[in-house]
């Protein structure tokens, strides 16, 4: 069975359960830019004052002007679910019916499918395809676990020319309880046909870390091209590393 490392860091396994955003692609570029349209979009078609948008920034934990995004935030740890909570609570707040607040918000989410350039926006981290290339040459099997929905995480692989690389995607649409839940993790490994504990979580997030944990995998290993910083991930991670480009695969040696 190959071996992973990540460092120091070394375990065999038969599969890898990455996240997307922050772990395969670059977080802040893509979603902080959905944002911007997300939160300009709502404060005009309800006719509102800006000071909405600080309201919006605050709830789901980010700031648009300094590219900060909260590692503990909505946006960073939550699902779609959770952001549209937390964005139509503020709109309630500024005297927008609450049903209307939802369906308003699920509105400009579909607008959004076409009025943001997501191939101009969404950039895979370096070294990303070349060690998917890799991992299947070494028979490893593949999967993403996302707290966005399945069919935009299957849309951004598409875009990014890497879909043949992954065995399975799992969004939080296909679970009932999203990260940092083992769910999401379990079923990969289901799909997958590999027990938890002949696999490996990756990603950027301390929920990440907590799902695979929860889950029972083999290692899980945080990577800092998303929102966490290493004293966070270094908590609960087996191993942290600048990039899904520094793992390095080997083969274990036959006695």
């Amino acid at each position: 069975m190959p071996v992973l490392k990540a460092g120091d860091y070394s375990t065999a396994c038969r599969a890898i359960l990455f996240d997307k955003d922050g772990t395969l692609i670059d977080f802040k570029n893509m979603w902080l830019v959905w944002l911007d349209y997300m939160f300009t979009a709502l404060q005009q078609e309800y006719q509102l004052t800006k000071n909405i948008i600080r309201d919006f920034e605050e709830a789901v934990g980010v700031k648009l002007d300094k590219r900060w995004v909260a590692s503990s935030g909505v946006m960073a740890s939550g699902c779609m679910d959770s952001l549209r909570r937390s964005m139509a609570q503020c709109l309630t707040a500024y005297g927008v019916d609450p049903e209307e607040a939802v369906s308003g918000f699920d509105v400009m989410v579909k607008t959004s499918e076409t009025e943001v350039d997501w191939p101009a926006i969404t950039h895979s981290v370096p070294g990303l395809e070349q060690f998917l290339y890799k991992l299947k040459d070494r028979g490893i099997k593949v999967a993403v676990t996302t707290a966005d929905t399945t069919s935009r995480a299957e849309d951004t692989l598409c875009s990014l020319g890497l879909a043949s690389h992954f065995d399975a995607v799992v969004g939080a649409d296909r679970v009932s309880s999203t990260k940092p839940a083992p769910d999401m993790a379990l079923l990969a490994c289901e799909l997958l046909d590999v027990h938890p504990m002949d696999a490996v979580v990756v990603g950027d997030n301390i929920t990440d870390m907590q799902m695979g944990k929860s889950a029972g995998v083999a290692g899980v290993i945080g990577v800092l091209t998303g929102v966490c910083q290493v004293r966070q991930l270094e908590a609960l991670a087996d191993a942290v590393v600048e990039s899904v480009g520094e793992l390095k695969l080997e083969d274990v040696e036959q006695g």
